[in-house]
């Protein structure tokens, strides 16, 4: 189910950016305009990758800022990470604490593309089986389009998964996803955050090839 922002979300997405602050650089991994518009309003200098990344995606970025940096890529750290506020936590745990869930697994079902989402019916036996074997909760992540494909899931499912979908920011989501004992997600933004806070993670890949958008730390496990 492909979503893209109305003009007002996009013009408050690009102002929060602006506000941010300035930096030295910035890096643009991806060609498309929006990219390059992001980083040229984030630092003084941007670097917009050219190179084919038919292979491998990361080594292709990681490329892009070894030429930027020259003599200084030798002491750079390649880690991920996200940042996010305790307004942002606040606002997961009283979510979670509204719904009186402690422990519980994220599911974010949704992609970009319709053809990396994973079949309805799935999710829903995947979120039976999975409470009928450890009696813990689901929660469903996502944007506000996303809430129709979570309600539909919801409605096949014998334990009702909680919704978070259209409720949380994306970094509101981050925060949910943190404090998860796993998290389950297309390829698609929040599975790579969820790789970088260090959460047990489970990728289904289908149309996209794990090796370009690899590799990825010892907590993921692609299938």
């Amino acid at each position: 189910r492909p979503h893209r922002p109305k003009m007002p979300g996009r013009v408050k997405y690009f102002r929060d950016v602006k506000n941010i602050g300035r930096f030295d650089s910035a890096f643009a991994f991806r060609k498309n305009p929006g990219d390059k518009i992001l980083s040229l309003l984030l630092a003084d200098k941007s670097h917009v990758i050219e190179e084919d990344t038919a292979y491998s995606y990361k080594a292709a970025c990681v490329r892009l800022v070894e030429k930027t940096l020259g003599g200084l890529a030798s002491s750079v750290e390649y880690k991920m990470d996200v940042f996010f506020s305790e307004a942002d936590s606040a606002a997961a745990e009283k979510l979670l604490s509204d719904k009186g869930v402690k422990r519980y697994i994220v599911i974010n079902p949704s992609a970009s593309r319709s053809s990396k989402i994973w079949e309805m019916l799935n999710y829903s036996a995947l979120i039976d089986e999975i409470h009928r074997r450890h009696k813990i909760e689901t929660v469903m992540s996502g944007s506000r389009a996303d809430l129709g494909l979570c309600l539909e899931i919801q409605e096949h499912c014998a334990h009702k998964p909680v919704i978070a979908a259209g409720k949380l920011s994306l970094l509101e989501t981050a925060a949910l996803i943190r404090s998860a004992e796993a998290f389950v997600s297309p390829d698609t933004g929040p599975f790579h955050i969820s790789a970088a806070l260090g959460v047990n993670t489970v990728g289904l890949f289908g149309s996209t090839d794990p090796a370009k958008y690899g590799p990825y730390p010892g907590n993921c496990r692609i299938i």
